[in-house]
């Protein structure tokens, strides 16, 4: 019980820190005019967007809409690229090997050749 006691002395405390500094702000009047003014254009603000919203309401939905479509082509365009890489890379990765193998067998034919040739006619 003693945490939760400490939790509601805490958020006592904010809440009356909050109203002191309100009522600090709003004792002078510059800032009173203010918070006023800041505070109404905060409110029309608001109702014109509610507003806006109410009457465009299909527009609005219609361009979500729309954008949710692109964004989907966007992803399915984005996975397939992906998938080409990634064949492609692995398509490098095997020629890489088969080209290393290739190289091996051709170095250890050349070798071979010259390991019968004899020495006589290397040294003319």
């Amino acid at each position: 019980m003693e945490g939760k006691q400490k939790k509601n002395r805490l958020w006592l405390g904010i809440l009356l820190g909050t109203i002191i500094g309100f009522l600090a702000l709003m004792a002078n009047g510059s800032t009173r005019k203010k918070v006023i003014k800041t505070v109404k254009e905060t409110k029309d603000a608001s109702l014109e967007l509610a507003t806006y919203v109410k009457e465009n309401r299909e527009l609005i939905y219609s361009q979500v809409k729309a954008t949710s479509e692109q964004l989907s082509d966007t992803a399915k365009k984005l996975k397939d690229d992906i998938a080409t890489i990634s064949t492609s890379a692995n398509q490098i990765k095997e020629s890489s090997k088969d080209l290393v193998v290739t190289t091996k067998d051709a170095l250890d034919q050349v070798k071979i050749s010259t390991s019968t040739i004899p020495k006589k006619s290397i040294e003319k």
